[in-house]
């Protein structure tokens, strides 16, 4: 059963399924962000677009450019059939408020279904209508004219600000792709995100060999990360068996030979704190442990044993304190050479 999520944020609920699933070159998605910046301050930002998360990267197209053949968007979609990693969605914005947040309702794919059908109703462009930037101008050229000297109609006229790909009968390709789309969303059932996250990466877990369930994904940016920063990070294999990543070294060596890495979610989630991913950032604490320390806090200065747990709990908070203030090695370095820096100014001084 596909799955959709409705009125969530848009940019928020696509970067968590990102950072899930796509494992190379996240840093698409901050042009699929632009993208999305742009369409909002134009008439076209209530337009359905289609959006792809796959292992190497992102792509996000407007809907209708999809189903034109012989275009970049409809290449792309066709490209990623047996790519068993691919996710693929809907997205249809509802509004914007001042803030610039946008909301609105995704909706999963089935993606080698929907590129069968992209196939059998995309149609071919008969003109291209292209915007000049200097000096501002609009001309439309047959498509096969285009097609062919592309490149002479660009040195001739310079920059193209948009590019528009006409079609013989744009109310019966609207029409088509509006009844593949509604067959879509009303087949789809609502779910919370991070519900579907959590399984997607079970999922992916279990499809790998390794079931236990104590681990969430992390990718290949994040191990370094969280082992520059003393955070545990591990190797997971079929047999359920888990290795703590010891270095940097090691992390690239493990990479190169794409070694499945998980973490503890409680570490995931002051990793997230750590580096201040974009409404992304997760919390020091967990209400268990804030509950804790109000606890020592009224108590501070009488005799009050902590049983085992809050012992472990406030071993826990004390680490995590401990990362928090203490630096990451660059930091560490970078601190070293400007103390240095600073002795070396003085005993010029004396």
């Amino acid at each position: 059963m596909i799955k959709k999520f409705e009125n969530v944020d848009v940019i928020d609920t696509l970067r968590k399924i990102m950072l899930h699933n796509t494992r190379y070159y996240q840093t698409d998605f901050e042009y699929d962000i632009r993208t999305l910046a742009d369409a909002a301050e134009s008439n076209s930002w209530t337009r359905p677009f289609l959006w792809m998360s796959r292992e190497s990267g992102t792509w996000y197209f407007p809907e209708r450019d999809v189903y034109i053949k012989s275009t970049h968007p409809y290449n792309s979609w066709q490209s990623y059939r047996n790519d068993q990693g691919v996710k693929a969605y809907w997205v249809i914005f509802d509004k914007q408020s001042e803030d610039h947040k946008v909301t609105g309702t995704i909706c999963e794919l089935d993606y080698p279904k929907h590129a069968d059908q992209v196939q059998k109703s995309a149609v071919q462009p008969n003109r291209v209508e292209l915007v000049f930037k200097r000096p501002a101008a609009v001309r439309v050229y047959d498509f096969e004219d285009y097609d062919k000297n592309w490149y002479a109609i660009h040195r001739e006229n310079g920059d193209i600000y948009n590019r528009s790909f006409l079609v013989e009968n744009e109310a019966a390709l609207q029409n088509q792709i509006a009844d593949i789309r509604n067959a879509c969303f009303q087949e789809a059932e609502p779910v919370g995100v991070d519900e579907y996250v959590s399984e997607m990466v079970r999922q992916h877990f279990c499809s790998r060999g390794y079931t236990v369930g104590d681990m969430t994904y992390v990718i290949p940016d994040d191990v370094f990360e969280a082992v520059r920063r003393g955070i545990p990070a591990y190797a997971l294999y079929p047999d359920n068996r888990k290795e703590l990543i010891p270095s940097v070294k090691e992390a690239d060596r493990l990479n190169m030979h794409e070694t499945l890495f998980g973490i503890r979610l409680e570490d995931k989630k002051l990793l997230d704190y750590l580096v201040k991913r974009p409404s992304m950032k997760g919390k020091l604490f967990s209400g268990e442990e804030l509950l804790l320390l109000d606890s020592i806090l009224l108590h501070t200065g009488k005799t009050d044993a902590l049983n085992e747990r809050g012992r472990e709990t406030l071993d826990r908070m004390i680490q995590k304190l401990d990362l928090v203030v203490s630096p990451t090695g660059n930091e560490a370095n970078e601190m070293e050479r400007s103390l240095n820096h600073e002795a070396e100014s003085d005993e010029l001084e004396r």
